[in-house]
């Protein structure tokens, strides 16, 4: 009975708990949660173990979890953060991200506080610039008003140019060389001697003696300047700041030598030109720079800088080994050169005075009418001595660019060849006698060398520059007519050559090459004062050679002219229009000239004994009578009835 009892009351105890905890234990629920809290205790002792291996293993150091990066949930509006999906073609749709409405908002309005801040700093800069702009004005105007006593305001136009902006670097340059050209007496300023200093002299001349040092002085450091900025400018490229203000100091330094180029430091100025000249890269300084030299050979009447700055040209040339641009030798064509019938000669000094009895009675009207003739006398040798001092100078300058351009012919540079013959050509009739020989010679190893047709060069660059030997040594002994008869050069190996130079020039497809583009230029209304032989095509310099040779010539070669009248019927034919025009028009003028060239024109007619040796590049044993002119034939047919028309006229003749 008791143990029974003691069983019901263990059963009621359980069913209390059991209450309590919400589940029975009739339908086995209670089995299953004892099974959970189980497993739970187990897992978490599984934790407690990899816890406490972690906290042993990474003491010092974070742990692995702590590591990895976490992603921090961030409230944003969907609306801001998602624009309207997109719906491909699949079918499938995808949301489109974009930024805050509050970060667009904040990023645009940095980006006007920027711009604005922007625009404050460069109206600032613009009111500072205007300010010192209208200083530097000021301060010129007042050195200009009365420079003797605000000289020393010249140093503040000095030190307010060595800013650090460029606009006022500009701006006090341009403002400087204002000042300059206008107080800037008109002789230059010789430094005082010792005893000149020692010597007392007046307030006045104390005073000028003051404002002449401290011009001086100003002057060579605003010339240093302008050469620094100028170095300065070839350290960076072509569109930089610093360039552009090279630019405007070369700009400076070239309206001070058109200005002022009696004044002292021309020998610093020249030099920054020369340098600038013989450098092979042009551009805007270097084509002023050009222009300047040009306007000083043509306006310089004593030709006493126009020494100085030929002299500074040659030494600049031969230093670069004459590795410059061709403009440079173009630039000595400008100058202008007394006639030899200038030159004069210096005669006896006789005595004169006559004596007391010796003198004629002479009233008083012819007493002053001697007077007159005396000062007019006294003046006309003053120019004499003058023209005097003006050869002198001529010839030092002469002497420095045939030098120049002999030395390109002897070294056979052929980028300057043309420009040189250009000059010697130009020059011709100032060069001495003593000079032809060797300059003959020089020109003899161009065509041999240089401009040699069996060379494997261009036929274009060939057939022009030998040409072109040719028609300058013609003229040189043309130009002196009156040296004729003691000069006997002999000019056979030229005209050989120009025999010999025919052939090639009939393959020449350059032929009319310059008249072209002369006819381009006049078309366009472009100047050409180009009147040289450089300037003509290769058919209007064989014109030239041909006036040379035979019509100028009166001891002419009749059988030579008519072996080049042969010659030039056979190259013709590979001719174009105009040039068979001229040379149509150049054999018609010849056989007018000497009638006994008729019997090319008449096939029947044969002189001489043996054959005609067309391919011998010796004219004088060609054998030309024996040869019949059957290139007319073909020209009668010519597509152009100016040609056919001509030939017409040489077959009636």
């Amino acid at each position: 009975m008791g143990k029974n009892r003691k069983g019901r009351i263990e059963r009621v105890r359980r069913s209390k708990i059991s209450k309590k905890a919400g589940v029975l234990e009739k339908n086995g629920a209670l089995k299953r949660v004892n099974k959970k809290m189980k497993k739970k205790k187990e897992i978490n002792k599984k934790k407690d173990t990899k816890n406490r291996y972690y906290r042993e293993d990474y003491k010092e150091e974070e742990l692995p979890y702590e590591k990895v990066h976490r992603s921090f949930g961030q409230k944003e509006d969907l609306l801001d953060t998602f624009r309207l999906p997109i719906k491909t073609k699949d079918g499938q749709i995808y949301l489109r991200k974009g930024k805050n409405r509050i970060e667009e908002a904040s990023i645009e309005s940095s980006d006007t506080f920027k711009v604005k801040n922007e625009e404050k700093d460069v109206k600032i800069e613009k009111e500072e610039e205007k300010d010192i702009k209208e200083k530097l004005a000021s301060i010129a105007q007042i050195i200009i008003e009365n420079p003797e006593e605000n000289i020393e305001q010249l140093k503040t136009l000095y030190d307010m140019t060595m800013s650090d902006t460029i606009s006022i670097q500009r701006l006090g340059l341009l403002t400087q060389l204002a000042v300059y050209r206008d107080i800037i007496p008109g002789y230059s300023i010789r430094p005082l001697t010792e005893i000149e200093k020692a010597s007392s002299v007046s307030k006045e001349i104390k005073k000028r003696r003051l404002f002449e040092e401290s011009l001086v002085s100003n002057y060579k450091e605003y010339v240093s300047l302008l050469s620094r900025t100028i170095k300065d400018g070839y350290k960076f490229p072509e569109k930089s700041q610093q360039q552009f203000l090279s630019n405007i100091s070369f700009s400076c330094i070239c309206h001070l030598l058109l200005s002022v180029p009696h004044f002292n430091c021309r020998d610093m100025l020249l030099d920054i030109i020369s340098t600038k000249l013989t450098l092979k890269k042009t551009d805007i300084s270097f084509n002023e720079c050009k222009k300047t030299i040009e306007e000083i050979f043509r306006n310089d009447k004593q030709g006493k800088i126009s020494l100085e700055i030929v002299k500074k040209l040659t030494i600049a040339i031969k230093r670069r080994n004459y590795n410059i641009n061709d403009t440079i030798l173009n630039i000595f064509l400008e100058l202008e050169f007394l006639s030899q019938s200038y030159i004069t000669i210096e005669k006896e000094v006789t005595n004169t005075r006559k004596r007391k009895h010796e003198k004629p009675f002479m009233s008083k009207k012819m007493r002053k009418l001697e007077k007159e003739k005396k000062e007019i006398e006294n003046e006309m040798d003053s120019v004499k001595r003058n023209n005097q001092e003006k050869v002198k100078i001529q010839g030092e300058i002469l002497k420095l660019i045939f030098t120049t351009y002999f030395q390109i012919l002897r070294n056979g540079l052929i980028d300057h060849i043309y420009a040189s013959l250009r000059g010697l050509e130009k020059f011709s009739y100032l060069i001495n006698v003593d000079f032809f020989e060797d300059l003959l010679k020089s020109l003899k190893e161009l065509l041999e060398n240089t401009f040699s047709v069996s060379l494997n060069i261009s036929i274009k660059n060939n057939t022009k520059g030998g040409l072109l030997c040719i028609v300058v040594a013609l003229k040189l002994l043309s130009q002196q007519a009156q040296m004729k008869e003691i000069i006997n050069l002999d000019l056979s190996a030229f005209i050989f050559h120009l025999y010999s130079i025919m052939i090639p020039m009939s393959l020449n497809t350059y032929i009319e090459a310059d008249a072209i583009y002369k006819s381009k230029k006049q078309e366009n209304n472009v100047s050409n004062n180009d009147n040289s032989f450089t300037g003509l095509s290769e058919i209007e310099i064989l014109e030239e050679c041909f006036d040379y040779i035979f019509f100028q010539d009166k001891n002419m070669n009749v059988l030579r002219a008519a072996a080049f009248i042969k010659r030039l019927f056979t190259v013709l034919l590979g001719f174009p229009e105009k040039s068979v025009i001229k040379s149509l028009n150049l054999i018609q003028k010849l056989i007018k000239k000497h009638p006994k060239l008729n019997c090319f024109l008449n096939s029947n007619e044969k002189h001489g004994e043996g054959i005609y040796n067309g391919e011998i590049d010796n004219p004088d044993l060609s054998n030309p009578y024996l040869s019949t002119c059957w290139e007319l034939v073909l020209l009668k047919k010519h597509y152009s009835p100016t040609i056919s028309s001509i030939v017409d006229k040489l077959l009636c003749s």
